[in-house]
C-alpha cells in the first residue's frame, strides 16, 4: 500500500479552454416514436474547408432527468468543461419536459440510449467514439446504458456516485428507503405519481428491476458484467448514499468484464459524495477528490478519442494506480488539521493497485454493562465469548413514538423542502443532543434502541472493508425493519454516526420457529453496513470508543 501526495498539476482539471462552441438542440426520435430534447455542441474545426466547418471528433454523451433551470445550468457548466475538445450531447430523459413520453426511472435507458447513439453515429461531426459522464442519476444512467446493443460504441465512462443496481438502492436487504426514494421523486423531480410504482414493485418483481441492474445479488446468472467493454473511472464516497452500489459496480467491471478492460478499471473514493461535506467533523480541503478522477478520465478520453481503441493499453493512465481512496480519521487532533498527509490517525489519500490485506476483528454483543457506560450493553473482543444461551435484551417498537427514530449522519441523505434551506444531515453527525426542527434528539437514549459499546481503546484501529453484524432476533411481525449503526464515540461521550445497514425480516430465508408466546424466532439475521475506510483514534488520555446500536426503524 502506498500513500501518495497528488501533485498540484495532477489535481488540476482541464483549464485554459478556447471559447466555447455554440449550443443547439434537436428532438431526437426513439424507437417508439417518442422524441427527446437533445442539446449538443460541436467544436469548430480549424483548417477544415467549407461547407464543413468542423472536423469529426469523439462525443461526450450525457443523459439527465433534471430539467429545472438551476440543475440545467449546473449540467451545462459540466458539459461545457468538455466542449472545447469533444462534441457534447446532453439529453433529457422521457417525461422530463420538453422531452416527450412518460417518466420512468430506468425502463427505457438501454433502448433510448441505443436510439441516441445511433443518431450520434449518423452525424457528420461524429467519429464513432462515444464517452459518457455524469453524477448521481446521471451515473445510474451510464450503468443502465451498458445493457443496450449500441453500448459497444461507448469506449469510456465517468460515473460519479451512482448505482448499477437500483433495486438494492431502493430496497437494500428488503427495507424500503422511503425518505430517499420518495423525497427524490417528489421534491427533486416533482414526479409524485411515480411513488406508487416503486411501492408496487417490491423485491420479488424482477421484471420491473431488470432494466436498471447490471447484476442481481453480487454475481449470479443474470449478471451483465461480461458484456462490459468500457474502461471507467468510478467515483464513490464513504458517506454517499450509493457507496456500496458504486463499489460493487467497480468490482463487477474490474473482475468480470470483457478481457480487454478487465483489471483496468479505476476507483476514486472520497469522504463525501452526495453529502458535499463531511458533517460536524470536517475533513481537510484536499478530501474532495473529484479532480483526481477527472484527471484520470481526461487522459483516457484524450487517448481513446482519435482511434476508439478498447482499453487503456499504451496510455499514460495505464501506468497510474487503479485505486485512490481517502482514509478518514476522527479529525479531533490539531496536527491532523494542519498536516493531514503525515497524520497516522487518518485524513490522507492512499493509492494502490489492489485493496490492502485485512484481518477480521470480531466483537461480541452482550447485554452486560461491562464498561459502566449508561447501562449500555457491551461490545467485547475475544477472548471474551458470550454465553451460548444469554438472556435476551428486548424492547417494544411503537411507530407512534414521538419523535420517531431518525438517521442522523452516515450515508443518509435527506431530500425535503426543509433540506433545501440547510446542509444535508449526512457525514459525522452527533447522535445525542442533535437539534432538529426545534427538538433536541437523543438517538441513543431511546426506549426503542439498544446500544452496545466497547471499552475506551488504547491504540489506533484502522477499519477497512464492510462491517458485518449477525444477531439472533425474535419478533411478532415479519415486516419489522432492523437498523444497525456503528458510531465513533469521542471524548466527552460525543457519539458520531459512521455507517449503518438495514434489514426487513420478511425477505430473509433463515429457518423460523414459533414459541409458545407466539413470537417468530429468527435464528440468524445478518446485516452488512456500508463498506468503509476509517481510522478510529483510540488513546488512553483522550480515548475513543465504538458503539453499535440496533433499532426497529430509522
Amino acid at each position: 500500500m502506498l500513500r501518495f501526495i497528488w501533485a498540484a498539476s495532477f489535481l488540476a482539471a482541464a483549464q485554459g479552454h478556447v471559447p466555447l462552441p455554440l449550443r443547439t438542440y434537436a428532438m431526437v426520435p426513439m424507437a417508439d416514436g417518442i422524441q427527446l430534447m437533445t442539446y449538443y455542441s460541436i467544436p469548430p474545426g480549424p483548417g477544415v474547408p467549407p461547407p464543413m466547418p468542423y472536423e469529426r471528433r469523439a462525443t461526450v454523451y450525457i443523459r439527465t432527468p433534471y430539467n429545472e433551470s438551476e440543475s440545467m445550468d449546473a449540467q451545462f457548466t459540466e458539459a461545457d468543461s468538455y466542449a472545447s475538445d469533444y462534441n457534447v450531447v446532453l439529453q433529457l430523459t422521457r417525461g422530463r419536459a420538453p422531452s416527450q413520453g412518460n417518466f420512468t426511472i430506468h425502463s427505457f435507458e438501454a433502448n433510448d440510449g441505443d436510439a441516441t447513439i445511433t443518431w450520434i453515429m449518423s452525424q457528420p461531426w461524429a467519429n464513432g467514439v462515444i464517452f459518457t459522464t455524469g453524477a448521481s442519476a446521471l451515473g445510474i444512467m451510464q450503468y443502465s446504458a451498458i445493457r443496450g446493443q449500441m453500448s459497444k460504441h461507448i469506449r469510456a465512462q465517468f460515473p460519479l456516485v451512482g448505482s448499477a443496481h437500483l433495486h438494492k438502492t431502493v430496497y437494500p436487504n428488503g427495507a424500503y428507503m422511503n425518505a430517499l426514494a420518495e423525497a427524490w421523486l417528489d421534491v427533486k423531480l416533482r414526479e409524485k405519481d411515480y411513488i406508487q410504482v416503486l411501492r408496487n414493485n417490491e423485491p420479488e418483481n424482477w421484471d420491473y428491476w431488470t432494466p436498471g441492474a447490471l447484476a442481481f445479488g453480487k454475481y449470479d446468472d443474470t449478471n451483465w458484467w461480461p458484456n462490459v467493454t468500457q474502461v471507467a473511472v468510478h467515483v464513490a464516497g464513504w458517506f454517499d448514499i450509493f457507496l456500496q452500489d458504486t463499489l460493487e459496480a467497480f468490482d463487477g467491471y474490474n473482475s468480470s468484464s470483457s478481457t480487454g478492460v478487465r483489471g483496468n478499471q479505476f476507483l476514486v473514493v472520497v469522504p463525501t459524495g452526495h453529502c458535499a461535506h463531511s458533517g460536524m467533523i470536517r475533513r481537510p480541503c484536499n478530501a474532495t477528490g473529484y479532480a483526481i478522477g477527472r484527471t484520470i478520465i481526461d487522459n483516457i478520453f484524450q487517448s481513446l478519442a482519435p482511434s476508439g481503441a478498447t482499453g487503456i493499453e499504451g496510455t499514460q493512465a495505464a501506468t497510474w494506480p487503479r485505486l485512490h481512496w481517502y482514509i478518514m480519521g476522527s479529525g479531533d487532533k490539531e496536527e491532523c488539521k494542519n498536516q493531514p498527509i503525515n497524520c497516522d490517525t487518518g485524513n490522507y489519500w492512499v493509492s494502490a493497485d489492489t485493496w490492502p490485506a485485512t484481518t477480521i476483528k470480531t466483537f461480541y454483543l452482550t447485554g452486560e454493562d461491562l464498561f459502566r457506560r449508561k447501562n449500555y450493553g457491551s461490545l467485547v473482543p475475544p477472548p471474551f465469548v458470550p454465553e451460548l444461551n444469554p438472556d435476551f435484551k428486548d424492547w417494544s417498537f411503537d411507530p407512534k413514538y414521538d419523535p420517531p427514530s431518525k438517521t442522523i449522519g452516515g450515508n443518509f441523505f435527506e431530500l425535503s423542502e426543509e433540506h433545501l434551506k440547510r446542509l444535508p444531515l449526512c457525514g459525522t453527525q452527533i447522535q445525542n443532543g442533535f437539534l432538529w426542527d426545534g427538538q433536541l434528539l437523543n438517538m441513543e437514549d431511546r426506549p426503542d434502541t439498544m446500544v452496545f459499546t466497547t471499552d475506551i481503546q488504547q491504540v489506533p484501529m484502522l477499519i477497512q472493508g464492510s462491517i458485518n453484524v449477525t444477531v439472533v432476533v425474535s419478533t411478532k411481525t415479519l415486516d419489522a425493519d432492523f437498523t444497525f449503526k456503528i458510531t465513533d464515540v469521542f471524548p466527552g461521550d460525543r457519539s458520531f454516526l459512521i455507517q449503518q445497514g438495514t434489514n426487513r425480516l420478511r425477505w430473509h430465508e433463515w429457518s423460523t420457529t414459533h414459541d409458545s408466546s407466539g413470537l417468530l424466532c429468527l435464528r440468524r439475521l445478518g446485516s452488512s453496513t456500508r463498506a468503509t475506510r476509517y481510522v478510529w483514534l483510540f488513546q488512553a488520555a483522550t480515548g475513543h470508543a465504538m458503539i453499535s446500536t440496533t433499532t426497529c426503524a430509522s
